[in-house]
Order: structure tokens, then C-alpha cells, then sequence
């Protein structure tokens, strides 16, 4: 008696199975897909170790690789039409523009701090100029008092 786990298990694997082996003739079809694990993960959806602990694709992957050596036609590169290389250059462009403007954005933002931290001194420098002013003030009025006593007392 198999539980509903197991079966679901053994049901995923099939489908697995089947999903493995469409994309390896896809594989074998096309020159411009890799005969590697990644690629075969890819194009499944499953994870690299799955694959790998089957062991049978990566005999049939060795295999394609294998059979494209010996056929002796390079790689076919995909021609990227005129408007990919446009759409490119604009998915470039806008990432671009992104950093930039966030690095203004940040500019600014340490521009405004600066000038928040500027004022502050500025304030600062003036209040304590003023507390200087007053002591000095204070100071002078003491050695006035101080002349007077010791001349009063010299006297």
C-alpha cells in the first residue's frame, strides 16, 4: 500500500523523466543551446542536483557533446536582430540613468546635511562669540574694580 507521498513522489518523477528527455532532443536539435547540466536545468525548471543524480542525462549530454566534436561544425551564434542590439542599449541606457540618478539623489541629500550642519555652526559661532564679548566685558569691569581697590587700599 503507497502512501499519497510516495505516489505523488513516484508521479513527479515520471513527469521528470518525460520533461528530461524532451529538452535533451531539444538540445541535441538545436546547436545553439549548451550540452551542459546548466543549461539542461534551465530549460526544465529542475535543480542541477536533480539532474545529477540521475546519471543517465549526463551521459546522453556527454554524448552530444561527443557527436557535435566529431560532426566538426562549430558553434552557431544566435544573430541578434537590430532591434535586440536597440533594446539592449536601452535596457542599458535606463540602468545607467538609474545610477545616476540616484547617486545625484544622494548628492543632494549630503548637500542638504552639509548645509543643515553649516548653519548650526554658524549659529553656534555667533552665540559663542557673543558669550566671549560678555565675558570679556565682565573681565574688564573686574580689573577696573581691581584698580580701584588697590588704589583705594594704597591710599
Amino acid at each position: 500500500m503507497k502512501s499519497s507521498y510516495d505516489q505523488k513522489n513516484e508521479e513527479d518523477f515520471h513527469n521528470n523523466t518525460g520533461l528530461i528527455i524532451a529538452k535533451l532532443d531539444e538540445i541535441e536539435k538545436d546547436r545553439t543551446l549548451k550540452a551542459t547540466t546548466s543549461q539542461l536545468s534551465s530549460l526544465t525548471g529542475l535543480h542541477r542536483n536533480t539532474i545529477r543524480g540521475r546519471e543517465w542525462p549526463l551521459i546522453r549530454l556527454n554524448e552530444i557533446k561527443e557527436k557535435r566534436k566529431k560532426s566538426g561544425v562549430k558553434k552557431v551564434k544566435k544573430e541578434r536582430t537590430q532591434l535586440q542590439v536597440v533594446e539592449e542599449k536601452l535596457d542599458n541606457a535606463q540602468k545607467e540613468l538609474v545610477y545616476w540618478y540616484r547617486l545625484c539623489q544622494e548628492k543632494e541629500y549630503e548637500v542638504e546635511q552639509l548645509e543643515i550642519n553649516y548653519k548650526r555652526m554658524a549659529d553656534s559661532k555667533e552665540k559663542y562669540a557673543s558669550l566671549v564679548r560678555e565675558e570679556q566685558g565682565k573681565s574688564e569691569g573686574l580689573l577696573k574694580r581691581i584698580e580701584l581697590l588697590n588704589q583705594l587700599i594704597e591710599n
